[in-house]
Order: structure tokens, then C-alpha cells, then sequence
């Protein structure tokens, strides 16, 4: 509740500051994390293209979607339920097209209504914005974008509710996990498997997409684990860094997840090979290997945060998420 009274009295401060009135059928939409102002939009929208990951935030809003971009296509591997065939059917299909890559008259002939961005996408961006209404959200910076991406989602749809009733589902099933780990704080660490040739790993930190919800848990990336400032200070990213592929034995958590190498493909990984056997946690089977659909190590939304979540349970817990602390979006999960 707070946050839609706060949300009126900011289009309430934005309106004579911007000096604007919309036409009719359009509202005036603003949001602390809206790029560029206010702005007019359609009060009920019935073809959005999202260009990035507030696709998979408006799905779970019921947003009126008229096409299908790579993250959709991505999360359908993992969620092939999120959609039913009809509904896939009725969406344009962007395929593998990156946002940086967009072709605007592929986006027109998607006859939208309302496009939604992110400020990362500038030259895209000014591609699109003849076509209709462009709403971009600020990236800005990493802790807490995934919060802000939702509220700016809802605020948009005035989807009322709808972003507390996401954050508290996952609230609920990060306190079910932590009751049932009860007193033990295992450590776990996070590594993307190396690409085929390399010497080198990728060890992602605790600002990571899932690092955040390692932390949620309450729990640590473990001993080794560079902090986000450190991380950036040798690679420029405080997500991730990369190490000797000879130094991996300091990487001594209690747990392993590995994880594919970004969005490359599979990475290598033997937990045979004397190199990870230097990992104690490989060595002795905790560990986890994901190294193909691992999308949802690398997405800051719900839906990413909630595979994130049933993956830890079966690692850390060896047990069903469903008896622990089940995804309420189980239903879209392969059968």
C-alpha cells in the first residue's frame, strides 16, 4: 500500500513539473525508475513488447504480450507450461534476436501498443520510439534491480499487489528453507564450468544474481569467494571474477554449484578430472551440476530466483522442494 501511495503522489509532483497532459485512452505513467520522465502510456494496454527480462515479470502480471524474445524462449525450456500452446501461438517470435540486435520493423509488425525496455539498450532505444510509447527502466545498479524492475513492472500494468505478492512468495519459501537448515550455515560457492580450452573459471560473488539468493538463505559464498569490491577491483564486474583453473583448490565451500559458461553453452566439467577432484566439495559429491538450461543462475526475477531456490533444496536438504518449500509455479515446471 505504501508503495502505490507513493507511486500517486510522484505522478501527482511529475505531472506540472512535466507540463504534460495525455490524450485520451492514455495515462500519465511515472516511476522513479522510468528513464526520461513521465510519460503517456495506454491505460489499458493490448500489445506490449518487452524487450528483456520484464517479459517473464509480466507473465506472472498476465500482461497482454505480443511477442516472444529470447528470454521467453529461454524460460520456456525451464517453465514449458508458462505458456500454453494457443498462447505461444498468438506471439511473435523474436527467436534468438539479442535486444541489441533488434529489428524495428520486425517490432512494428508486432503492432504494439506500448514497448518496455532498459536504459542499457540506448541505441535500440531510439530505434523504437516512433513506434509506440517506450517505457525504459533504469539498469542501474545491481543490488536491489530486481525489486525495482518488479514495482516498475506493476506500476505499469497497475497490476495492484502484484509485487508484494511476489516478493512474499518467495519470502515464504526462504524461511522454510532456512527453519529446515536450521542452525547449520553451510557455505556454498557458485562457479561457471570453463569454456572448452580455457585455464581459467568463472567464481560468482554474493552481489550475483545467485548469490542473492544464497544470501537470502542467510548463508555465505565461502572461504576463497572474492567479495563484490574485490571482484571488481581485477575484473570490473562485482558478479563474477575469474581464477586460475590451478588455484580452484582454495575454493573450499561446503557446496559446489556448477554452472554452465554463461550463455555460451556447456562448459567443461569432469568431476573426475584432478582439477575439480582439488575442489573438496566435487571431490567428496556436493556438489551440483547445471550445465545446460542454466538461465536462472544468471536472471534477477522471480522466476530465475525460484529454480535458483529448488536447486539448493535438492543440494543442500536432499529432498523435493515440494515437501520443503514448494515453487508456487511447480504447475509450469516439465512434467
Amino acid at each position: 500500500m505504501i508503495r502505490q501511495v507513493l507511486a500517486a503522489l510522484f505522478v501527482a509532483l511529475a505531472l506540472p513539473a512535466a507540463g504534460q497532459s495525455c490524450q485520451e485512452g492514455q495515462r500519465l505513467f511515472a516511476s522513479p525508475s522510468l528513464v526520461d520522465g513521465p510519460l503517456c502510456v495506454p491505460e489499458a494496454p493490448e500489445r506490449i513488447v518487452f524487450l528483456e527480462q520484464q517479459w517473464l515479470i509480466g507473465r506472472l502480471m498476465d500482461a497482454p504480450m505480443a511477442i516472444e524474445n529470447r528470454h521467453a524462449r529461454d524460460y520456456l525450456k525451464l517453465y514449458p507450461g508458462m505458456l500454453t500452446e494457443a498462447e505461444r501461438a498468438g506471439l511473435m517470435d523474436l527467436g534468438a534476436m539479442l535486444e541489441h540486435q533488434v529489428d524495428p520493423e520486425l517490432i512494428a509488425a508486432a503492432r504494439p501498443d506500448l514497448i518496455v525496455s532498459v536504459s542499457n539498450l540506448q541505441e535500440t532505444n531510439d530505434k523504437l520510439r516512433d513506434l509506440a510509447p517506450l517505457a525504459v527502466f533504469d539498469w542501474g545498479e545491481i543490488d536491489g534491480r530486481t525489486p525495482r524492475m518488479v514495482a516498475f513492472v506493476a506500476d505499469l500494468l497497475r497490476a495492484d499487489g502484484a509485487a508484494e505478492r511476489l516478493a512474499a512468495e518467495l519470502e515464504t519459501r526462504y524461511h522454510a528453507v532456512k527453519e529446515t537448515i536450521g542452525k547449520a550455515r553451510p557455505t556454498v560457492t557458485v562457479v561457471e564450468a570453463p569454456a572448452k580450452g580455457s585455464d581459467t573459471l568463472r567464481v560468482m560473488t554474493a552481489s550475483s544474481a545467485v548469490g542473492q539468493v544464497v544470501g537470502a538463505l542467510g548463508l555465505e559464498p565461502g572461504p576463497g569467494v572474492l567479495d563484490a569490491k574485490a571482484s571488481a577491483a581485477i575484473s570490473g564486474n562485482t558478479s563474477v571474477y575469474s581464477v586460475s583453473l590451478e588455484s580452484v583448490g582454495d575454493l573450499a565451500a561446503d557446496y559446489i554449484v556448477i554452472i554452465g559458461s554463461g550463455h555460451d553453452g556447456e562448459g567443461a566439467f569432469d568431476p573426475s578430472d584432478p582439477i575439480w577432484q582439488a575442489i573438496p566439495a566435487v571431490a567428496e559429491g556436493r556438489f551440483i551440476a547445471r550445465l545446460q538450461d542454466d538461465d536462472h543462475y544468471y536472471g534477477r526475477t522471480p522466476l530465475a530466483n525460484h529454480l535458483v531456490l529448488d536447486d539448493l533444496i535438492r543440494l543442500l536438504l536432499d529432498r523435493d522442494p515440494a515437501e520443503v518449500a514448494p515453487n508456487p509455479y511447480a504447475a509450469w515446471l516439465p512434467r
